[in-house]
């Protein structure tokens, strides 16, 4: 029982701090990496600190990170109409044709080790999705913005 027990001790930090449940496989040094791509365009001050694109081995997300409360502070104070509260978030993949690929789920939620004071969006695709989008949009109480995805090598 004493070999299992590091393994359990893993997976319920893991699942304390906020991470899904992880594979075995996954914890072995034989894992493939997780590619990420940080899409600087589709940061909005006040409302999104950044929004990271990542092909998994099972799935591919985008993770909606909120700003820090300074931050949200600072783009009040120079934008009195701007809310506190969170703002409303939607999310898609284009592909080069024009057409959508939708998230297959949605999470929210704190990040691991955040003291955020809104939730963090996390959107999950199908796998698939790694070679046929193009582009991340994004639609953010009602505005528009779009990033290009570095195609991955698979």
């Amino acid at each position: 029982m004493k070999r299992i027990r590091p393994l359990f001790t893993l997976l319920g930090a893991g699942l304390a701090c906020g991470f899904p449940a992880l594979p075995c496989h996954a914890v072995t040094q034989d894992a493939p990496p997780v590619l990420a791509q940080d899409l600087g365009r589709l940061r909005i001050a006040g409302k999104v600190g950044a929004v990271l694109w990542t092909v998994r081995t099972d799935s591919c997300t985008l993770q909606v990170v909120p700003p820090s409360p300074g931050r949200i502070s600072d783009a009040v104070s120079h934008d009195p109409k701007m809310s506190r509260q969170a703002p409303h978030v939607q999310v898609w993949l284009l592909k080069a044709d024009g057409s959508v690929i939708a998230p297959v789920a949605m999470k929210s939620g704190p990040g691991p080790g955040t003291v955020a004071a809104r939730p963090e969006l996390t959107f999950r695709f199908p796998r698939s999705a790694s070679s046929e989008a193009v582009a991340a949009a994004m639609m953010v109480d009602g505005e528009y913005y779009i990033d290009g995805l570095k195609p991955s090598a698979e």
